[in-house]
């Protein structure tokens, strides 16, 4: 589903060799336990003239990560918190309309985290190509 969010029961079955109603079932029980969490849209950015950046935070006291996610959670252009192994303390994503609202973040992360920050770092994203919640898995 992750990967062909367009496909119908029928695709689906058709793919897993199960009858549409199976499928239907299956997708009905994994959102009951809590497997498939929500649904979502992805946003052409380009098309509502927004920017896309990603931002890498690396603290001096990593105890105060907690800092990073409650400045996160108050901030509105702060879109996705990205969990990475060994790339930075925090990595997130942000969509602006401006530059400016860029910076402009940016510096509020500073003010709040004051000296904390060892270094920050940030890359404007073009474009995305392909965004994948769910590693590819056999089936089973």
């Amino acid at each position: 589903i992750s990967n062909g969010a367009k496909a119908t029961y029928v695709d689906l079955s058709a793919r897993l060799k199960l009858s549409a109603e199976n499928v239907l079932s299956r997708i009905k029980r994994m959102q009951k336990l809590k497997v498939i969490l929500s649904y979502r849209i992805k946003i052409n950015l380009e098309k509502i003239n927004y920017l896309y950046y990603k931002i890498e935070v690396n603290l001096k006291d990593r105890t105060r990560i907690n800092d990073c996610y409650s400045f996160a959670k108050q901030n509105k252009y702060i879109t996705y918190i990205n969990q990475v192994i060994g790339l930075a303390d925090f990595d997130f994503d942000i969509e602006v309309p401006s530059e400016r609202e860029m910076s402009s973040l940016i510096l509020e992360l500073k003010e709040y985290l004051g000296d904390n920050i060892m270094d920050l770092s940030y890359f404007f994203v073009k474009r995305v190509f392909k965004i994948s919640y769910f590693p590819k898995t056999a089936l089973i």
